[in-house]
């Protein structure tokens, strides 16, 4: 028995409905689970998309939470897109994982565009004693390394020793956050409802890694897009996996993002294949090879320091010679 919940609504599915599955592998496809495409009559389904059906209705992309079962088993936990409509149907693709992550985060999406927030950052006001890690400490989600700007530089703390205390000598009420990469890529997780789970630049020296930026508080509204380039969030992600060696893998169930590392991808995975079907299908051209490599005119020149320099001679110099076999290789030396 074949269950559709959409938008935790069951859909009432045909007689003769079908569906059909791909499950692919995000080391080597980028995507994972989806569906092609499925046709949902209508209007038997209007608890779920209403009188989207009707011509005067307007249509809008859209995209619906959904969960296939397949005898009581869950086969996917991710989204239902909507691909067309017709009077009497409506045509969707179901998506989970790496394939609705890459959905949400497409072309048409700039890193730089996106409202990720902001930051908590501590400025130190002179002569007020405090702990360094407040400015060093890699637990933040900044550092406030010192930074050129124009012929200035920023972020310049002078520290004296009081007492197992720092006490700055300078007012920074114009501090320069620099963001970590993982501060940036956690925010861009969480803004599309998925959470950051394993993450091997987590436990590398990357970790420490930050985005060397002149965004302000005061000025910028501490908004962290204005630290980012113009790419698009799937170029970002492209770059991080090139640039960190890792594979970004989406757990459906857990909704959470994993970056792992591409050497150790396959180390603890054990991958059971189930009916194994023992076929194969061979297709016979009977068209004329036009081509036949025993009547070409090709000839190879072959080092010289090989053993083969008699099978490298032409086949008509070696019939107009005369030819003589030695006994030894110092025979033929002295012979010749």
């Amino acid at each position: 028995m074949t269950r559709l919940i959409i938008d935790n609504r069951e859909a009432i599915l045909g007689s003769d409905f079908n569906i059909k599955m791909a499950f692919e592998n995000p080391y080597f496809t980028k995507t994972s689970n989806y569906s092609l495409e499925i046709d949902i009559p209508m209007p038997i389904n209007n608890h779920i998309f209403s009188n989207l059906n009707r011509m005067d209705v307007t249509k809008e992309k859209k995209i619906y939470p959904a969960k296939l079962y397949v005898d009581n088993r869950k086969i996917l936990d991710g989204s239902a897109v909507l691909l067309s409509v017709e009077n009497l149907l409506i045509k969707i693709q179901l998506i989970a994982g790496n394939a609705e992550f890459n959905f949400l985060t497409n072309d048409e999406v700039y890193i730089d565009e996106l409202d990720l927030g902001s930051i908590q950052y501590y400025v130190p006001i002179k002569g007020t004693a405090d702990d360094k890690s407040n400015i060093f400490s890699a637990e933040n989600d900044y550092v406030l390394a010192r930074v050129k700007i124009g012929d200035e530089i920023r972020n310049l703390f002078y520290f004296t020793k009081d007492n197992g205390f720092y006490i700055t000598t300078r007012d920074n009420e114009w501090s320069y956050p620099q963001p970590y990469l993982r501060t940036i890529i956690r925010k861009i997780v969480e803004l599309y409802g998925y959470s950051l789970g394993e993450s091997y630049i987590e436990s590398t020296w990357m970790r420490y890694l930050y985005i060397v930026s002149w965004f302000r508080k005061s000025r910028d509204g501490n908004n962290l897009k204005r630290c980012l380039p113009h790419w698009t969030l799937s170029e970002f992600f492209n770059k991080l996996e090139k640039f960190a060696g890792v594979i970004t893998v989406v757990d459906e169930n857990t909704k959470t993002v994993n970056l792992i590392d591409i050497n150790t991808y396959f180390n603890n995975s054990l991958i059971y294949i189930k009916n194994i079907v023992d076929a194969y299908e061979t297709k016979i051209n009977n068209e004329t090879i036009k081509e036949d490599i025993t009547k070409g005119n090709t000839e190879y020149k072959l080092p010289a320091k090989t053993d083969n320099g008699y099978n490298r001679l032409h086949d008509d110099v070696i019939a107009a010679s005369n030819s003589y076999v030695g006994e030894s290789y110092q025979d033929i030396l002295s012979t010749w």
